[in-house]
């Protein structure tokens, strides 16, 4: 009797070690991560502070609150986002990248993981959601190809490989040599001839 009495001390001093070991990896992801919780009908149930600081709303603003009223109408009205909540539903993981609106409308990009939580009956009972914010980064790549666009409208630009071989071009260089894409690639700089 006093040996079983041991063990059940045993396994309850584990099992307790274990509990605090997660829970302190859930406080740290809750502390430097953007954390929400979802009910499988995309209702939120709860967020961390992070995520209602960057969205722009009170925790209490947010609770019950769908998810598709926190996202770009466009993407939220498609067929991208209703798969996703599908899959949270079926207990799939998954990930995107989602445009969202914070209260005041402005436009904020999330890296988003979904994950399905089952509960003891082996149902999903809540998707949680951990993100970090790219909006500078999303913002940074749009500049950067409106930008190459704008110089792709302006000049002749030409992509060379390393031995000087013509390996892209745009229209406007095209036009000035009279070359066609096809003609142009391969060919040497040196022996482009011009008009």
């Amino acid at each position: 009797m006093f040996g079983a009495t041991k063990a059940l001390k045993e396994q309850l001093a584990t099992t307790t070690s274990e509990l605090h070991a997660q829970q302190a990896l859930w406080q740290s992801l809750q502390h430097c991560m953007i954390v929400a919780e979802w009910s499988t009908d995309g209702t939120l149930v709860s967020a961390n502070s992070n995520f209602s600081q960057l969205m722009g709303y009170a925790e209490t603003e947010l609770r019950g609150m769908a998810h598709s009223r926190l996202c770009a109408p466009q993407y939220a009205q498609g067929s991208a986002y209703q798969q996703v909540w599908q899959q949270l539903r079926l207990g799939q993981a998954c990930s995107a990248r989602i445009q969202h609106l914070t209260k005041s409308g402005t436009n904020l990009w999330l890296d988003t993981s979904f994950a399905p939580v089952k509960g003891g009956n082996g149902a999903v009972s809540r998707i949680v959601q951990i993100a970090s914010d790219v909006t500078a980064s999303v913002e940074a790549a749009a500049q950067t190809e409106s930008l190459v666009e704008a110089i792709n409208r302006s000049m002749a630009v030409i992509e060379f490989d390393m031995n000087g071989n013509i390996l892209n071009a745009n229209d406007n260089f095209l036009k000035v040599v009279g070359y066609s894409l096809g003609r142009a690639q391969g060919v040497p700089s040196q022996q482009v001839v011009f008009g």
